[in-house]
């Protein structure tokens, strides 16, 4: 690789092969190259393996083959601790938001500062309050998830994930269970994420509709293998059968 294409890409994706059955092959040579500072959308049906690229990239599993490049570093053959570091630059919005019941969203926000340590509390707060700010939910601080709507709890996950300022943020299905006008806000924030501070995103979903309102580049997988790469305008004027099926 070079030093050009470490400074143009931030997710690099070359080979990749996993299954979880030797049977059963999830991804069968993935090849995928997201732009730092894009905006990436992956399409695919149910069980067509989005999911577990994002599971990958953070190396919570390891590929049974292939390279998976992070602003530059191979996460494959990173140890725990390695990959530690490598998650500090990376934000992840879970489907289900998976906040911390048992904890207010001041201290599901900060969490990862209250982990590590090295912050005062002043520092803290400022940061947290700032990340809530973005997604307009300062007022519920010393809330639980418990007392927050899905919408709500989505976003608060977002701005957990934004806590330390990475430079890449991982979206799994983050409008799935909303509601129209919740959805479309959480579609704002993505963008302006995009917009006012350059973050690179890689948003995973089967919400064309979704999908179409914050994508520059769309790739569609089916049976472990990409079928698609390309803008909006290409994946609408695309022949191929599966493509035009999942438009339908």
């Amino acid at each position: 690789m070079t030093q050009q294409e470490a400074s143009e890409f931030m997710v690099q994706i070359e080979g990749l092969h996993h299954a979880f059955d030797e049977d059963e092959p999830v991804l069968a040579g993935i090849d995928l190259h997201i732009a730092r500072g894009g905006i990436r959308v992956i399409l695919g049906g149910s069980g067509s393996g989005k999911s577990t690229i994002l599971r990958l990239i953070l190396g919570l599993i390891k590929p049974q083959k292939g390279v998976i490049r992070v602003d530059g570093n191979d996460v494959v053959p990173m140890s725990e601790k390695e990959l530690q570091k490598v998650r500090r630059d990376i934000g992840m919005v879970f489907q289900s938001a998976a906040l911390f019941d048992s904890l207010t969203v001041r201290e599901n926000v900060g969490y990862r500062f209250y982990e590590e340590g090295g912050l005062s509390e002043e520092e803290i707060e400022e940061r947290v309050l700032e990340k809530l700010s973005f997604v307009n939910l300062e007022e519920t601080l010393d809330m639980y998830p418990a007392e927050l709507s899905g919408g709500m709890k989505k976003r608060v996950a977002i701005a957990r994930a934004l806590a330390t300022n990475p430079h890449l943020i991982l979206f799994d299905e983050p409008t799935t269970g909303l509601d129209p006008i919740t959805a479309h806000q959480v579609t704002d924030h993505i963008l302006e994420l995009n917009r006012r501070w350059g973050v690179t995103s890689i948003v995973v979903t089967h919400d064309l509709k979704y999908a179409f309102k914050v994508a520059r580049k769309l790739s569609m997988i089916k049976d472990g293998k990409i079928i698609f790469d390309g803008t909006k305008e290409e994946l609408l004027e695309s022949k191929d059968s599966y493509v035009q099926q999942f438009l339908e």
